[in-house]
């Protein structure tokens, strides 16, 4: 119990207040707790402060923790402890007093915490070097129409469509946010001619209309390639035809390559 209070108390003054940043310069400079208490993995209450020997505490009301409680150390001592280290962008939760110990007593969270960071901004330095390639609009319709198949009754964002092309990454490209709005005129466009409607919250769905779009689109590209082929097809054959005729003609000399007269 020693133990217990003397770890609460020192956590104490960094309890975390109200909403945590976890984006941005704000969240960079983060360094807070949250502890909460669980009885066979239920929520049960959370850590507001210390008076004395009394915990104040806020209680799981089934949702979230709002209603007003207190409690002893003694009391808590029985329970599962939760401690949440919100660390820079980073977080570390523990689940035992031992695991709290190992990790913050020793620093052993700030090399999980580098670790963590650089696993995640080294890949993302390199997203960002790279230009975020806009797809075709009839691609971008196929896209689109796949992205409704997988969950037909779900409307989608353009921030949706955003993340389903390049990845989360997106969001903290330097070209990101303009990219964002280019997908919403693109969105639109197909809303202005019919392949996809407004739904609540300015979300969109796609229309039958789509597919007959794609597959109007895919039918005469394919008969375009066609008449690429037939028009090269018949360039050849001209060429050929061309060719075969100065030779017939003498036009063109060819050197013999056999000469049977001389056998």
């Amino acid at each position: 119990m020693v133990q217990l209070e003397s770890i609460l108390k020192e956590i104490e003054p960094k309890l975390a207040k109200g909403m945590i940043p976890r984006t941005g310069d704000d969240g960079k400079s983060v360094d807070l707790y949250t502890v909460g208490f669980y009885f066979e993995g239920a929520p049960l209450y959370l850590l507001e402060s210390i008076d004395g020997s009394q915990l104040i505490l806020k209680a799981w009301d089934g949702r979230r923790f709002s209603l007003d409680a207190t409690s002893t150390f003694e009391m808590v001592e029985k329970l599962d402890i939760r401690i949440d280290h919100y660390h820079g962008l980073v977080s570390h939760t523990y689940w035992s007093l031992w695991d709290y110990v190992v990790n913050e007593k020793t620093g052993l969270y700030k090399l999980r915490s580098l670790y963590s960071l650089s696993k995640y901004h080294v890949p993302q330095l390199f997203f960002n070097r790279k230009k975020l390639q806009f797809p075709h609009r009839m691609k971008l319709l196929g896209t689109l129409i796949d992205f409704q198949l997988n969950e037909p009754s779900k409307a989608f964002s353009s921030h949706e469509v955003m993340t389903q092309l390049y990845s989360p990454r997106w969001y903290l490209h330097p070209k990101g946010r303009d990219s964002r709005k280019r997908m919403d005129l693109y969105l639109n466009s197909f809303v202005s001619s019919g392949e996809l409607v407004v739904v609540e919250r300015g979300d969109y769905k796609v229309t039958g209309k789509a597919i007959a779009t794609l597959e109007s689109y895919q039918m005469e590209s394919a008969r375009e390639k066609d008449a690429q082929y037939t028009q090269y097809a018949l360039v050849f054959l001209t060429l050929i035809l061309a060719i075969i005729g100065a030779i017939q003609s003498g036009v063109v000399k060819v050197p013999t390559l056999l000469d049977f007269t001389q056998f």
